[in-house]
């Protein structure tokens, strides 16, 4: 007559199986969100981030985030993942750093500093949905949700 609830406290299912003979009656609620700090400019062919993992095929506008995987944003989401800014895709471009995230912006028109930008989606089918981060890292939700660090604000939202 007890339940561990465990992660279904996020609203997500701990495995397949689970989901399987719950009959989709969990509902993500984790959002995690920061705000763009500073906009750069580059030109063709300049890379971001450590080792130059991504080079610019075009003039590009990236915007630097103030997470990295200190906070919980994994390295393993470099050059793979995206965030979601006014409800678009913009993909992660470089390396994760400790500190700092960059995102090509080239897609977007007149994005100021402070423009909110989610790096995690309660939408099960976004493109940062825990599930979609978990299967760039090539782990489980689990590991998505439990690496957010105690530092970071939480706030209940109804």
């Amino acid at each position: 007559d007890m339940v561990r609830l465990g992660i279904g406290l996020y609203g997500f299912y701990p495995s397949e199986y689970v989901k399987t003979f719950c009959k989709n009656t969990l509902r993500p609620i984790l959002e995690y969100k920061t705000k763009i700090v500073h906009l750069q400019k580059i030109k063709k062919g300049e890379s971001v981030s450590y080792s130059s993992t991504w080079k610019a095929k075009k003039d590009s506008t990236i915007g630097i985030l103030p997470i990295g995987y200190a906070d919980g944003y994994l390295r393993a989401f470099s050059n793979c993942a995206s965030v979601l800014i006014n409800g678009r895709k913009a993909p992660v471009r470089g390396r994760v750093c400790m500190d700092l995230t960059m995102v090509d912006l080239s897609e977007f028109n007149d994005i100021p500093p402070e423009t909110e930008v989610t790096l995690i989606s309660s939408n099960p089918d976004s493109e940062c949905s825990v599930e979609k981060l978990a299967k760039f890292a090539n782990t489980i939700n689990y590991e998505i949700t439990t690496m957010l660090p105690k530092h970071i604000p939480k706030r209940l939202v109804d």
